[in-house]
């Protein structure tokens, strides 16, 4: 976790990251599910709130890979979500950006929206923001690691913000030398 709770809620949230289809060391074959996702800190809240961003190069769940699911949940533990499945590759660096403003949810990966939610799967409190790789379908024998990184992370507090415009941000601040702002 990044920041602690609660810190983010109706926002733009916007991330550069690699996404590994196969272990730096070891067997492939791992259902690794890498993620970049705002939760809220409670899953019995009645605010509970989960935007989720998980991408498993081997499949998970029973479902064949490489698969990257985008989820708004409105409670985990009645497993009430609208979720959205695209079967493709997402090897190599990415920009994935979640928007929640003005009633709707809505995914993209580089710029292409590849879901969107409404209504109940609207975020209703706060979230702290997380990045992950961890394995579901277990057991799998052996040492092996994976490699998921992310190059930036960038958040606009009640506001929609383009994914070009996310972008000449991160250029400008690269353009600056600034590595780091905490606007929170």
């Amino acid at each position: 976790t990044l920041f602690p709770y609660p810190t983010l809620f109706r926002s733009t949230y916007a991330a550069r990251i690699y996404f590994s289809d196969s272990p730096a060391t070891g067997s492939n074959g791992d259902h690794v599910n890498e993620s970049f996702y705002p939760i809220s800190s409670d899953v019995d809240s009645p605010d509970y709130s989960e935007l989720d961003n998980e991408y498993m190069p081997n499949g998970g769940w029973g479902a064949p890979g490489p698969a990257f699911d985008t989820t708004s949940w409105y409670s985990a533990n009645a497993n009430d979500r609208a979720t959205h499945r695209t079967y493709r590759s997402l090897h190599g660096w990415h920009t994935l950006m979640i928007t929640a403003v003005n009633g709707k949810v809505v995914y993209s990966v580089d710029g292409k929206t590849l879901f969107t939610s409404r209504g109940k799967y609207y975020p209703r409190g706060d979230m702290g923001m997380n990045f992950s790789a961890w394995f579901i379908d277990l057991p799998f024998t052996g040492q092996r690691s994976w490699n998921m990184q992310v190059n930036w992370f960038y958040y606009k507090a009640g506001q929609a913000v383009s994914y070009s415009d996310v972008q000449k941000s991160v250029a400008g601040y690269y353009a600056a030398g600034t590595n780091y702002i905490d606007t929170l």
